[in-house]
């Protein structure tokens, strides 16, 4: 089964899409399916958890994120999820995992508070990601622990890794738009931090500026309907 998966996303991979992820850090095992063929290939499997292990046991890019859209996530057993993480070096992978996989587990605010305080890149870049991605629904995190990680993500941004500190200032911003208290601690971090430098290799890709951002009149306009989604 494994093998005739590989030759069909074989058959279905872009050589621009190589060129482009690989350009952003992919390495070489991969034949560049996009992810939308990938999501519409998915659905050939449902879920089958057993299958996106084996999947990822390839090492093959394409086949790892296919893995993280047919697993199950609230089933899948913390020793995987870890095992996965530990193979991560592709910060696209890193972000589709914690999408797809580590944010809809059971387990995903444990995640959260242990990946942030991790010393590997890609395990941090995941902590703060997923923290990202929880500030916009998780109930469970009060806005203290918010704050709490603003200040740490201040005292720390310009010191971590690159894909570390890119996580950390998305996920400044995505703090900053869970209310209107988190928003206004958000920008007077994000002013006393400054612009945040990220190497984003032969690309194209931009930093955004969170000071622009938190005070984006679009954005300001929506914490009220974000904050009523989460708290009503």
């Amino acid at each position: 089964m494994v093998e005739k998966i590989l030759k069909q996303l074989k058959d279905m991979g872009d050589p621009q899409i190589v060129k482009v992820w690989k350009r952003h850090g992919a390495g070489t095992n991969l034949y560049g399916v996009s992810l939308v063929k990938l999501k519409d290939f998915s659905k050939d499997f449902k879920k089958n958890s057993d299958l996106a292990i084996d999947l990822w046991k390839t090492g093959n890019l394409d086949a790892r994120f296919l893995a993280t859209m047919i697993c199950e996530p609230r089933k899948l057993p913390k020793a995987v999820i870890y095992e996965w993480l530990e193979n991560i070096s592709y910060y696209f992978l890193c972000d589709v995992f914690v999408t797809n996989v580590a944010s809809r587990s059971p387990f995903a605010v444990d995640f959260m508070r242990k990946w942030t305080f991790s010393e590997n890149e890609f395990t941090k870049r995941a902590g703060y990601m997923l923290l990202a991605k929880l500030a916009g629904k998780e109930k469970a995190i009060s806005d203290a622990e918010f704050e709490a990680y603003l200040d740490i993500i201040r005292a720390n941004i310009h010191a971590e890794r690159n894909r570390s500190r890119e996580a950390m200032n998305l996920a400044l911003i995505a703090i900053g738009k869970r209310n209107k208290s988190l928003n206004r601690y958000a920008l007077i971090t994000a002013n006393n931090i400054g612009e945040v430098e990220i190497d984003h290799g032969e690309t194209n890709c931009k930093t955004p500026f969170a000071p622009e951002v938190l005070t984006d009149k679009k954005v300001l306009s929506k914490i009220g309907t974000i904050e009523a989604e989460i708290f009503n």
